[in-house]
């Protein structure tokens, strides 16, 4: 590993010169936010005693699309010194060019795009660096040195299928190495493909295997590597530039080596579709690119994302909630148009339930209402044409017919969820006149034929009337439901499970209807015998949320919530966690057989503790609305709860996972975590419906920008400290929302 030194302030602020430093939560100075406009940079410092449960990392995307296309690169960028890793045009799964990164201790070299430096000691890895500094569209890792300062940049193009590394020396020239792990595929060593090198250009280009998936559904499909200083560069090949012997192992790498130089720039660009045009930005990138020209349109792309929304205060409190803002809406984005998240690293598909959540909120949210529809219209357009619901997930076109076999007895009903907020929001009524067509589910192609949504809606409707259990309004569980840790073990059971029952005032968790027994046996209720548990937060919650309680009813509730379920850092699926035997399953497969004891299983996962959030803005309790929320935000969370562990501040967490380190120990000491004597870190990042559901909290609760079929009106629901905050806008209907109503 490179030796390199922690910046003091001096060395940051020549790095950042004329911009203030803002510091959020951790008592020292180990990361910060630096505002640019409407937007913010976050930067976090080299520290030995800084220790966190996850590596810092960041997805980069490019282009200027929220969809998810076959035109938009996106990869994954890591502190420790991977500069991309996961790098893809489209399809996030099989489309890779360099491999993931799966190792959080920086053992491995053998993973995605890495590089040595040569300072005259012979080469050495670039690793954790003294600063890592992320944007919406670029990382940036500083390397103090004894005797250089070595910056390495890596920007996702705001227009082109295109990212540009460039590395610069201040002080004496040095050489460098740098070497991908190829994939060409969907996982490592699993296809094969064409690689080419140009020795005279310094250019490398890749094709994927004809005979394999990808080649065969883009037959045109082409990356090329090239660069825009090709006299700095001494070598290109493969990975016999990696050995003093100059051997060849038949390794999945390609490396460039270059001269001593205090300037070294080079471009992935690439095009799925179209050979030619990738030619052409290969060429474009060649001649050169400066970063401001790559991130300009980006910067663009991003402040329409949230309407130019940008929010001064002195308030530590509404600063870290607006510093989140556009962090939330590249979260949002990047699940739906290159889905996967950092941990979460597989995807390229829509889950049926994700996509008619997250994203629908988040671009109702801020009114980016023709992309709303497009969403609507895609998800109608993949549901069956004989059964009438949707898989659990699919992938679209050109590989739709990949996608999951079965799904959850509630996947049916979010489809309609979606398209009533939609026409509630919009009053675009016109939607269920748009034609779309349907998927066969024996051939998995599109049928023939298509009919408008309203018919598609019928069909709907037909469906969920047959899935009724019998006598009742309730619908079967199904594979499971909205909690993906209690999905039925017994296949018998699956059948007669509903989520909405009350006795004795409770509603349940779940009811088995079985014909042996004359009455329902109540699960997760006080009455429950069978599980253990009493309360389930989710009945609760969706039960007020879709107006099925009376006032009495969702007040008693609300107190049951607060008493049983609501922890420190947030609210809990269940008041304590299922049983767990070491691997036998016996009512619930997930709950009672993960080791890991984290996001369901830990029970405290975000997006349920957001529905809590809408409940609270139900009863117009500002207060309580504010701290819910703030739990949950990563910027000011540290702050909020003093047991809360260091994490990575720029990105939507989806679990507060109590740091147990079995599942043992979680059971023998669970009074502790609502005691808050027990740590607690956080979970998945980026990859979740969360931040969907955030920003509709936020803008349309707390900011109070709400739209009732297309009539716009304002009532924000903000505490009384932050009730004269200073909003600023691009949108000129929220701008007219906004002034003063002329006295009488």
């Amino acid at each position: 590993m490179l030796e390199v030194e922690t910046l003091d302030k001096k060395a940051i602020t020549r790095l950042y010169p004329e911009r203030s430093l803002e510091e959020r939560g951790h008592g020292k100075l180990l990361s910060f936010f630096v505002p640019d406009g409407a937007l913010n940079r976050h930067v976090v410092l080299r520290d030995k005693e800084l220790v966190i449960a996850r590596r810092h990392g960041a997805i980069v995307r490019s282009g200027q699309n929220i969809l998810l296309d076959d035109a938009t690169l996106a990869a994954t960028c890591w502190m420790q010194g991977i500069f991309a890793a996961q790098l893809t045009i489209g399809n996030t799964s099989f489309h890779k060019l360099f491999s993931v990164s799966r190792d959080p201790y920086n053992l491995t070299r053998a993973s995605g795009l890495r590089i040595m430096a040569d300072l005259g000691a012979g080469w050495q890895l670039l690793a954790v660096p003294s600063a890592f500094e992320m944007g919406l569209s670029d990382c940036r890792w500083i390397y103090q040195c004894p005797e250089q300062t070595i910056i390495v940049t890596a920007v996702a193009s705001g227009e082109d299928a295109a990212m540009q590394w460039s590395l610069s020396v201040e002080g004496k020239p040095c050489r460098f190495l740098v070497f991908g792990h190829v994939v060409l595929g969907e996982r490592e060593y699993d296809a094969g493909g064409q690689i080419d090198f140009d020795p005279a250009r310094k250019r490398i280009s890749f094709r994927p295997d004809p005979a394999w998936l990808w080649g065969e559904r883009y037959p045109d499909a082409v990356y090329w590597l090239v660069s825009s200083t090709p006299d700095a560069i001494e070598e290109i090949g493969g990975d016999e530039l990696l050995y003093a012997d100059g051997l060849a192992r038949n390794g999945a790498f390609v490396a460039l080596r270059s001269r001593p130089t205090q300037a070294l720039s080079f471009a992935v660009v690439g095009s799925m579709t179209d050979a030619e045009d990738a030619e052409r930005l290969a060429q474009r990138y060649e001649a050169g690119i400066s970063e401001e020209a790559m991130l300009a349109p980006a910067s663009t792309f991003w402040r329409k994302a949230v309407r130019g929304m940008r929010i001064d205060s002195a308030s530590p409190d509404l600063a870290a909630q607006a510093t989140l803002l556009p962090w939330l809406a590249h979260d949002a984005i990047v699940h739906l148009s290159v889905p996967h998240g950092l941990e979460q690293y597989t995807g390229a598909a829509w889950g049926t339930r994700d996509a008619c959540q997250g994203p629908i909120e988040f671009l109702l949210a801020y009114e980016h209402d023709r992309e709303a529809r497009q969403v609507l219209k895609t998800v109608f357009s993949e549901q069956y044409l004989e059964k009438g619901d949707w898989p659990q997930w699919f992938m679209l076109e050109p590989y739709a017919n990949i996608r999951a076999g079965d799904c959850h007895g509630d996947i049916i009903v979010w489809p309609l969820k979606a398209l009533c907020d939609y026409i509630e929001a919009t009053g675009d009524l016109a939607i269920l006149d748009e034609k779309v067509s349907w998927r066969d589910e024996k051939t998995m192609q599109k049928a023939p034929e298509a009919d408008t949504i309203a018919v598609h809606v019928e069909k709907l409707l037909d469906t969920v009337r047959e899935r009724f259990i019998p006598g009742t309004h309730l619908i079967r569980y199904g594979e499971g439901d909205w909690n993906d840790s209690l999905q039925p073990a017994d296949p018998h059971l699956r059948d007669y499970f509903n989520r909405h029952l009350v006795r004795d005032g409770v509603v349940a968790g779940y009811g088995i209807f079985d014909p042996a027994h004359d009455s329902v046996e109540l699960l997760l209720h006080p009455s429950d015998t069978r599980t253990g548990l009493s309360f389930s937060l989710i009945a609760m919650t969706q039960a007020m949320l879709g107006k099925l309680f009376t006032p009495a009813q969702r007040r008693h509730h609300m107190q049951l919530i607060e008493e049983h379920l609501l922890f420190p850092d947030g609210v809990r699926l269940m008041e304590k966690p299922a049983t767990y035997a070491g691997g036998p399953e016996t009512l619930f497969r997930r709950a009672e057989s993960s080791s890991f004891f984290g996001r369901e299983i830990g029970l405290m996962y975000v997006h349920a503790h957001l529905r809590y959030c809408e409940t609270l803005a139900l009863d117009a309790a500002a207060d309580a609305l504010w701290e819910a929320i703030a739990v949950v935000n990563p910027i000011a969370v540290t702050k909020a709860l003093p047991q809360a562990s260091l994490r990575q501040r720029n990105t939507y967490f989806s679990s507060s996972d109590a740091a147990f380190p079995d599942r043992y120990q979680a059971a023998d000491d669970w009074a502790r975590v609502k005691a808050g004597k027990i740590a607690v870190d956080g979970g998945w990042r980026i990859y979740s419906s969360g931040p969907g559901l955030y920003t509709r909290s936020f803008v349309e609760n707390i900011l109070g920008f709400k739209r009732r079929f297309g009539r716009r009106r304002r009532k924000p629901l903000l505490p009384a400290a932050h009730a004269t905050l200073d909003l600023r806008t691009d949108h000129a209907a929220w701008r007219r929302l906004m002034k003063p109503k002329p006295q009488m």
